[in-house]
């Protein structure tokens, strides 16, 4: 069944005071049976969307306890066989403990290099741009297999999660002794107002 789909229509408010759930967005309002609340807590806790009644003070501790951390990733593709090592490698650089990167070599097989980037460090590469960010990956690789590599990067491009308006970070954190406001993020506001997403799994 073909179920019509808008692009470009971010939900501003979620009215839940009736029997039907209203969505006012920029080019109409939407009433609903059920609404399937799924962006970050990151985009809940800024009030990127307003609810009315507002956010009872047990779902906005349970957006407070579960604050979005920060993994970013760099991808590189590579001339074929530049590496010369067996897909699926990974490896650990640690040559400054205040600047880890974590690379997967020949994922699945391919030309690839990804680098994953996490924490404070990520959110200052983030800060220095794309190019930066790249930049360092490429030069950490670089140690590893000499200068040679560089010459064998033919495209790359680096996430930005962060600074992203619609998502504001990476995978959710618990905050020391929140772990249990899952529960609570995931509950349901009345019948018809249900939320969803990577935050709320308790596993």
């Amino acid at each position: 069944m073909a179920l019509p789909v808008h692009l470009a229509t971010p939900v501003e408010r979620i009215d839940w005071s009736g029997t039907l759930p209203r969505l006012e967005t920029p080019h109409g309002t939407i009433a609903a049976r059920a609404v399937v609340v799924t962006v970050s807590t990151s985009v809940l806790a800024a009030d990127r969307i307003q609810f009315t009644p507002a956010l009872p003070s047990w779902k906005r501790d349970a957006i407070a306890g579960l604050p979005l951390g920060l993994a970013n990733k760099v991808a590189l593709a590579l001339r074929r066989n530049a590496l010369g090592v067996p897909q699926n490698t990974l490896v650990h650089v640690l040559a400054n403990p205040s600047e880890p990167i974590h690379f997967q070599l020949r994922p699945f097989g391919r030309d690839l290099v990804v680098g994953h980037v996490g924490g404070a460090f990520a959110a200052a590469l983030e800060s220095a741009g794309e190019a930066a960010t790249i930049d360092f990956a490429v030069e950490r690789l670089s140690e590893m297999f000499g200068v040679r590599i560089s010459r064998q990067v033919i495209a790359a491009r680096a996430t930005a999660w962060r600074s992203d308006e619609w998502i504001g970070g990476s995978y959710s954190a618990a905050r020391p002794g929140q772990a249990h406001r899952r529960a609570d993020l995931a509950a349901p506001l009345g019948r018809r107002v249900l939320f969803a997403g990577e935050a709320v799994s308790r596993e």
